[in-house]
C-alpha cells in the first residue's frame, strides 16, 4: 500500500515538473517573441523619428529660402490704383482703391494667422469711428483666402465689429505683399498716391495715431490748417 501511494506522489511530482518546464518554455518563447517585437517597435520608432526629422529640416529649409525671397522683394507701392481691387463681402461689390478718390485712405492688411493684428484691429476700428464724418476712409483688407465664413467666426470671436468686412478676393494685393510682414498699413492721399507706408502694429485709438491721421488730413488739403 505503502508502495502504491509512493508510486501516486512520484507521478503528481513528474506531472507537476513536465507542467512547471513547459510553462517555463512557454514564458522563455513568449519572452522571446515579445524582445523581438520589442526591437521591431524601437526600429519602426527610430525610422519614423529620422523621417519626420528630415522633413522638418526640409520644412525649414523651405521656408528659410521663402523668408529670403520675400525679405528681398522690394516693398510694394500702390501707386497705380487700377491694379488694386479688393472684396466688399457686406455688399458682394468689387472696390478699386480709385473708388476712394478724394478722400485720405487708410488701408490695413491684416490675416487671421497674424497675432499683432488681432490686438491692432480693435484699435483701427476704434479709429474709424473717431473720424466718423471725417474726409477719411479705414479700410481692413484681410489677407485670409479661406473665404469669408471663417474670417467672420474669427472676427466674432474676438469681439472685433469690423464694418464692412473687405477682403482680398482678387487677390491683387497678397501676390504683390510680404504676406510674412503684416501688418502693413497704407496712408493713401485723395490723389491715389501713397504717403506712408506702417510695417509695424500701431495703436490707431492713440491720441499720437489721431494726431497723425490728422496730420495727412492737413497736409493733402482736406482739412484747413
Amino acid at each position: 500500500m505503502a508502495s502504491k501511494n509512493r508510486t501516486v506522489i512520484i507521478g503528481i511530482i513528474a506531472v507537476i515538473c513536465v507542467l512547471a518546464a513547459g510553462l517555463f518554455l512557454k514564458q522563455r518563447m513568449d519572452s522571446g517573441e515579445q524582445r523581438q517585437q520589442q526591437i521591431a517597435v524601437e526600429k519602426r520608432t527610430k525610422e519614423f523619428r529620422a523621417e519626420a526629422e528630415k522633413a522638418r529640416k526640409e520644412q525649414e529649409e523651405r521656408a528659410e529660402k521663402r523668408r529670403e525671397e520675400l525679405k528681398n522683394r522690394p516693398p510694394f507701392r500702390p501707386d497705380t490704383t487700377r491694379e488694386i481691387v479688393f472684396g466688399n463681402m457686406d455688399d458682394g461689390k468689387a472696390y478699386a482703391l480709385s473708388s476712394f478718390k478724394g478722400k485720405l485712405l487708410v488701408v490695413n492688411l491684416w490675416g487671421m494667422w497674424c497675432k499683432p493684428c488681432i490686438r491692432e484691429l480693435p484699435r483701427f476700428v476704434a479709429a474709424q469711428k473717431f473720424f466718423q464724418g471725417a474726409p477719411v476712409a479705414f479700410v481692413a483688407v484681410s489677407m485670409d483666402n479661406t473665404g469669408q465664413a471663417p474670417v467672420r467666426r474669427f472676427l466674432k470671436r474676438h469681439n472685433i465689429e469690423l464694418t464692412p468686412l473687405y477682403m482680398d478676393t482678387q487677390r491683387s494685393i497678397r501676390h504683390r505683399e510680404n504676406m510674412m510682414a503684416l501688418p502693413v498699413t497704407w496712408i493713401i492721399g485723395p490723389d491715389g498716391k501713397l504717403l506712408r507706408r506702417v510695417e509695424q502694429p500701431a495703436d490707431w485709438g492713440s491720441k499720437e495715431s489721431q494726431q497723425f491721421i490728422l496730420f495727412y488730413l492737413k497736409q493733402t488739403g482736406l482739412l484747413k490748417k
